[in-house]
């Protein structure tokens, strides 16, 4: 029975944005020798969708994208010497970079969620396959409060209103300053702060639906704001308070895909969250929209760009380093096997000419008994692999130049 590795997949974040890079190690515990074909690493999503409309079923079915795959270990070509996994703990680093268009992690409900994960894949001898996975979160790409107008003038009435972020998950309190500068004849009867949200299904044929809720609510005027009041403030919303917040979807990712072998309904689903300050100005409603993201659980932004880069080039340099001094220390393992040969190339058996055709010179040292009596011919001839001397099992053997 084959010894089963105990594998951890360690990436260096668990959240990305489409287009960054995963670095990342897998760390194997061998409890004996393994001999494997090749090692691999894979980005997959697993998409389901099932989105309704009036009563019908725009799509459904569940589909597996295989995004990227990396091979780890792999024989440099056919003939090579196959890879033994030793016993004890090894390291393997990676880097996988997410397609720039990969659908952003997300669940709406049991039905609809499209979900990535990391899976190791070690194929063994007799096609005998192991599977590990773990899951990472892609990020929707969201727009930072920098690109939006947070000040609003009108009627001589000033509304400022600044989120102290643009992107949230569900664990997270949502802080935005706020102003209110009313210079003008008429008072401001009602001032209030929302979080709204709102979604939008299309499907073929042009039809939509559309859905809008109000999540939370403040009233921040307990009496109107005469000529030349100004009011300000901070204020804040619990997201755990909200139980059955989903997470913001851009326009772009498409819940539902049209495919060739079942042709269905293409459905769109995109989900927006908006903080409104409103108020109540000579009759008539005045509203600031400041968009945010309600991003998928314990997953934070990204830093800005020049930390992206220092944090992967140093990801990268550690995995390099680590990939260094396992070199190393194979080259003082092989060192102490060099010498080990040497010694017993003076055993009794061993042969300058090859003891098969007893005509070409010996060039071939066996593992692990270390017999040095077959040329390269006759050592490929040897479909038992076994040493003709001691029938030994041969692990592997070396060629000797003289």
């Amino acid at each position: 029975m084959l010894p089963r590795p105990v594998v951890d997949i360690l990436p260096d974040r668990s959240s990305y944005l489409p287009g960054a890079v995963i670095f990342g190690k897998v760390a194997i515990t061998m409890a004996g020798n393994l001999q494997i074909d090749r090692a691999s690493i894979m980005l997959t999503q697993v998409e389901k969708a099932k989105v309704r409309w009036l009563g019908f079923t725009l799509g459904s079915g569940e589909k597996v994208h295989y995004l990227l795959t990396q091979h780890i270990l792999r024989p440099r070509s056919p003939t090579h010497t196959p890879i033994i996994l030793s016993k004890g703990l090894i390291h393997l680093p990676f880097s996988l970079k997410i397609p720039s268009d990969a659908p952003p992690s997300l669940v709406i409900d049991s039905d609809n969620f499209c979900k990535a994960s990391l899976s190791f894949i070690i194929m063994a001898q007799n096609d005998i396959m192991f599977r590990w996975s773990t899951s990472i979160t892609i990020l929707p790409v969201f727009v930072p409060i920098a690109s939006y107008d947070t000040i609003l003038e009108k009627r001589d009435v000033k509304l400022t209103l600044t989120p102290v972020q643009s992107a949230f998950d569900k664990t997270d309190i949502v802080r935005a300053n706020w102003s209110v500068d009313n210079q003008s004849s008429s008072k401001v009867s009602e001032l209030s702060l929302s979080l709204h949200t709102k979604a939008v299904v299309r499907c073929d044929g042009g039809r939509t639906k559309q859905f809008s809720e109000t999540l939370m609510e403040r009233s921040l005027l307990s009496i109107p704001m005469r000529k030349g009041a100004r009011r300000s403030g901070c204020i804040e919303f619990d997201l755990t308070q909200l139980s059955h917040l989903n997470y913001s979807v851009p326009s772009s990712s498409p819940i539902v895909r049209r495919t060739e072998s079942k042709p269905i309904l293409t459905g769109y689903l995109t989900l927006d969250y908006v903080l409104r300050l409103l108020i109540i100005h000579k009759g008539q409603k005045l509203k600031l929209k400041i968009p945010i993201y309600i991003l998928p659980l314990h997953a934070t932004p990204l830093p800005s760009s020049p930390t992206i880069v220092v944090s992967q080039l140093k990801t990268e340099l550690s995995l390099h380093e680590m990939q260094l001094q396992r070199t190393r220390e194979l080259a003082a393992s092989q060192k102490v096997e060099i010498e080990q040969l040497r010694e017993r190339l003076n055993r009794p058996g061993n042969s300058e000419v090859c003891c098969i055709c007893l005509e070409n010179d010996a060039s071939i040292v066996f593992i692990p008994c270390g017999h040095f009596c077959t040329c390269r011919v006759c050592d490929r001839s040897l479909t038992r692999r076994q040493c003709p001397i001691c029938r030994k099992n041969i692990e592997s053997s070396y060629t000797i130049y003289k």
